[in-house]
C-alpha cells in the first residue's frame, strides 16, 4: 500500500494567520522599524525619484578673472624659507619670485634669480636689471630682511 501526499490547494493555516498578524499590526512594526534604524526604514520603503539629467548644452561654467594692473597691490614678501617674493596684497597671489635668502654657515646673502646664479625659472630681464644692485649682499645685524625688503619696494617703486 501507497500513501499519496499530495499538496493543498491555497495557503497553509499558519501562513494565513501570520499575514493577518503582520497586516493589523502593519503601524506598530514600522514604528519599531523607524526607532532601531533611525528613519532609515521609512526612507528606504519610499519610491526612488530619478532626477533628469541636466542639460550640457548651456551650461555655464565660470571663469575667474585675472585683476588687472590697477587692480594689483604689489609688496615683497620673503618666507621661512628664503623666498623673496613679489605678491599682490589684494588676491595674494604670487607675481614674480625675485630670488631667495641663502643661509651659508656664517652668514646670509641675497640671490638674484638670474640664469647665472643657477635659477630654474630666471626673473624677467627688466626687472633683474633695477635689482641687480642687491645681487649677492650679506645680511647682517645692521642690514636686516626688513632692510632689504624696504629698499627692494623702493627701487621697484612700490611705496
Amino acid at each position: 500500500m501507497v500513501d499519496i501526499i499530495s499538496k493543498k490547494d491555497g495557503p497553509r493555516e499558519e501562513d494565513v494567520k501570520l499575514k493577518t498578524l503582520i497586516k493589523n499590526n502593519q503601524r506598530t512594526i514600522t514604528a519599531l522599524a523607524d526607532r532601531l534604524t533611525q528613519g532609515n526604514y521609512s526612507r528606504s520603503q519610499q519610491p526612488v525619484v530619478q532626477q533628469p539629467a541636466p542639460d550640457t548644452s548651456s551650461t555655464f561654467y565660470y571663469r575667474f578673472s585675472t585683476p588687472s594692473e590697477k587692480d594689483t597691490k604689489p609688496y615683497i614678501r620673503i618666507s621661512i624659507n628664503g623666498k623673496v617674493t613679489v605678491v599682490d596684497e589684494n588676491s595674494r597671489k604670487q607675481l614674480h619670485h625675485l630670488g631667495d635668502i641663502r643661509r651659508y654657515v656664517l652668514d646670509e646673502k641675497f640671490v638674484l634669480a638670474t640664469k647665472d646664479n643657477k635659477f630654474f625659472k630666471p626673473l624677467d630681464a627688466e626687472i633683474a636689471q633695477h635689482l641687480i644692485q642687491f645681487d649677492q649682499v650679506e645680511l647682517t645685524d645692521e642690514y636686516t630682511e626688513d632692510n632689504l625688503k624696504a629698499d627692494i619696494s623702493q627701487t621697484l617703486g612700490f611705496e
